[in-house]
């Protein structure tokens, strides 16, 4: 056996974040709780990423939605119960162990689902600076971070900013979430110019964050946008 597993064992001072228990290394879930997460299979909707729920490419919530100006989407596990749960300890618990996770995860899941994709760099979807102060992080960029190293590709975070705080999206319809995140992105066209790009969030819930800063993204000149994030709400 491992030596340092073994200790993890013994001592739990490795303990899996999702559940407090022995995980399955450094900083890694344990079986129960991977097998927690509704992962999603390869067959899934090319619009979000997340389950199809009929016989076409693109499920019913994302049929109610307008044309997005990326190309295609992938989501790694549903914004169920368990998956919430992770996702929230991570954005407001100070849970970091779960960036290199979630890193590791959104890699192997590109590599898996998305070997067509030609992206040259990977950009996180910004927080405005008043959000990220009192978190003093940005999920987002954390896990792309990790992401970036196991597939050998630059996370440029210089590449998007965000201009302006924006109410919260949580109770707001589709129409008012656009509305809400009108000029909110900024694109560096000196670096995104006549590059592909892997646009990165934590949770996909309407689409419209994502819609908007794929689009100041290719306003800033990007040949073209593609979509991870973690979860499918």
């Amino acid at each position: 056996m491992n030596y340092l597993r073994f200790l993890s064992r013994e001592l739990n001072f490795l303990a899996c974040p999702g559940c407090g228990g022995n995980g399955g290394g450094i900083n890694d879930l344990c079986d129960e709780c991977y097998g927690k997460l509704l992962l999603f299979d390869d067959h899934c909707c090319y619009s979000c990423g997340g389950e199809l729920d009929g016989v076409l490419a693109c499920c019913s919530k994302c049929m109610k939605e307008d044309k997005r100006p990326f190309i295609e989407a992938v989501s790694i596990f549903a914004y169920n119960s368990f998956g919430r749960e992770l996702i929230l300890n991570f954005k407001s618990r100070d849970m970091l162990p779960f960036a290199r996770i979630f890193g590791k995860m959104a890699a192997e899941r590109v590599r898996s689902k998305c070997p067509h994709w030609d992206f040259d760099m990977i950009v996180p979807t910004p927080l405005h600076w008043s959000r990220k102060l009192p978190r003093s992080y940005n999920q987002s960029e954390l896990f792309s971070f990790f992401m970036a190293k196991e597939l050998g590709i630059p996370m440029l975070k210089s590449a998007l900013r965000r201009t302006k705080r924006t109410r919260s999206q949580k109770f707001l319809s589709g129409e008012e979430r656009h509305k809400n995140l009108r000029d909110a992105f900024l694109a560096n066209s000196k670096i995104v110019k006549n590059r592909s790009i892997l646009l990165t969030d934590d949770v996909f819930t309407t689409g419209a964050t994502l819609s908007c800063a794929a689009k100041a993204l290719l306003d800033g000149g990007a040949a073209k946008v593609y979509v991870l994030s973690l979860a499918r709400a």
